[in-house]
């Protein structure tokens, strides 16, 4: 379960940046 956390955390930063960098470009 310890494993999952981390991956998910791991996973979560990634695709805040995918997210960010489409809406900077809109903007």
């Amino acid at each position: 379960m310890l494993l999952i956390g981390q991956a998910e955390l791991f996973v979560i930063p990634p695709s805040i940046f995918v997210l960010n960098i489409p809406s900077v470009s809109i903007q």
